[in-house]
């Protein structure tokens, strides 16, 4: 992606965050793999946004055409003559609910660019010090929990596992083990029902 792209990206998504705390007064922040690549010291490739918002405040906030995500929870939409945009309801009445449905706890950092440097970082589930100990976790404590809600992540978590370095804790590392190689995602589905999760 070109710079002036990202930059595109980086004021659309600011700019959204801006317009949702001032209008519709709910919390919004910038979240998963961008925040994650910035506290890596990588270079983000886009922006994915999360309010209190309902998904119908947002539709209405933003009245563009949705390009289809709605059935997640997500307002999907181009800017005239801009970038696309993702913005998601948090799933659960808080951030803090949001971060326990998230994947991993490297991709369960917000961060809110309209405040001052250092002011806008909330980090529920430790995602900062895993990033700092090379470790990933899954949010919530849970493995089980984790690749329930969406088998896919356990593909995941090894191509996090493999292009960051990052070593999985105890918990996580037992799942990928067993289920790692499955080569079907619903058979990881189908193992989970088999032991009772």
């Amino acid at each position: 992606m070109t710079d002036l792209k990202l930059l595109k990206r980086w004021i659309a998504a600011k700019l959204s965050i801006e317009w949702i705390k001032l209008v519709l007064m709910e919390e919004a922040y910038i979240v998963g793999g961008a925040v994650r690549d910035i506290f890596m010291g990588l270079t983000p490739n886009d922006f994915d946004l999360v309010t209190t918002a309902s998904l119908d405040d947002l539709k209405q906030l933003f009245p563009y055409d949705s390009h289809g995500k709605e059935e997640w929870g997500v307002h999907a939409f181009r800017f005239p003559g801009g970038p696309s945009i993702e913005i998601r309801s948090a799933q659960g009445k808080s951030i803090e609910d949001d971060a326990l449905n998230r994947d991993f706890t490297i991709n369960a950092i917000y961060l809110d660019p309209t405040v001052p440097p250092g002011k806008g970082i909330r980090d529920p589930q430790n995602g900062i010090m895993d990033i700092q100990d090379k470790i990933l976790r899954c949010c919530g404590g849970s493995a089980i929990k984790t690749f329930d809600a969406d088998p896919i992540r356990v593909y995941r978590a090894k191509r996090f596992i493999k292009k960051f370095g990052l070593v999985p804790d105890f918990d996580l590392d037992w799942y990928v083990k067993l289920f790692g190689n499955c080569c079907n995602p619903m058979a990881v589905k189908q193992e989970q029902l088999k032991m009772g999760a």
